[in-house]
């Protein structure tokens, strides 16, 4: 009776399950080609968008530590590329800020680069930075349209 708390949602049902009943002590982090689900990507933009906007609708039910850590990855993201344009726009680039910009991306790639080499999907690198960047831009626009249709930001499933 894992689903029973949210039967009710039209999606996120499987992110709120495994967040009530995962701990440290029966939960670990395995990358094996046996360990991860592929599901079937949706065939149009206007599904995608569809399926996205019901994950926004889930959102507001997580755990208060799981949204602060979301919440604090975007903000991260939003002010390393908002500090690449302002410098960008500001025609200043010192060599600090680009070691540092260099820096970050390098690393995140090789983040990357590791963890796709593992699922066989290193055709998926060169779209790292662009997926990054749709994302900043695609969410804010989700919960705008879900607010414009139902007067919230989340209600509208």
């Amino acid at each position: 009776k894992g689903f029973k708390n949210h039967q009710n949602l039209n999606s996120g049902d499987d992110d709120l399950f495994i967040s009530e009943t995962t701990t440290s002590k029966n939960t670990a982090f395995v990358f094996e080609d046996t360990s991860y689900t592929l599901s079937k990507p949706k065939k149009s933009w206007k599904d995608y968008r569809e399926q996205k906007r019901r994950h926004l609708t889930t959102s507001v039910k997580y755990k208060p530590a799981v949204k602060f850590v979301l919440e604090l990855i975007s903000l991260i993201n939003y002010s390393f590329y908002g500090i690449i344009i302002s410098y960008l726009t500001l025609n200043l680039l010192p060599l600090w800020v680009l070691g540092s910009i260099t820096l970050i991306l390098l690393s995140q790639m090789a983040v990357s680069y590791a963890f796709l080499k593992k699922n066989k999907s290193l055709d998926l690198l060169p779209l790292l930075f662009i997926c990054d960047i749709f994302i900043l831009i695609f969410y804010p626009v989700a919960l705008l349209y879900n607010y414009l249709h139902s007067g919230s930001l989340w209600k509208n499933y």
